[in-house]
């Protein structure tokens, strides 16, 4: 059985900060099974060669899409597939 997680900073903290209004809306997941379509259907769309590069990159390492846009070359070992 899992406790109640407490908040350590207190519920008044919480209230006292101000709320952005803000809604947050997530995109569902693509399923697995789909994967290897969506990748052909950027790859042949013949658009931003380098956007398909990325969504590549991004599909096979699993990596945040923020992660994808600011790497460096130096982060990337092609010799170590790394």
């Amino acid at each position: 059985m899992v406790a109640n997680r407490v908040n350590p900073a207190g519920d008044a903290i919480t209230d006292a900060l101000p709320k952005n209004g803000v809604q947050v809306i997530r995109q569902r997941a693509l399923p697995h099974t789909e994967v290897g379509a969506a990748v052909a259907r950027v790859k042949d769309s013949g658009n931003y060669p380098d956007l398909a590069l990325a969504f590549g990159l991004l599909v096979l390492t699993a990596c945040r899409n923020g992660e994808v846009r600011i790497a460096r070359w130096s982060e990337i070992d092609p010799d170590g597939a790394v």
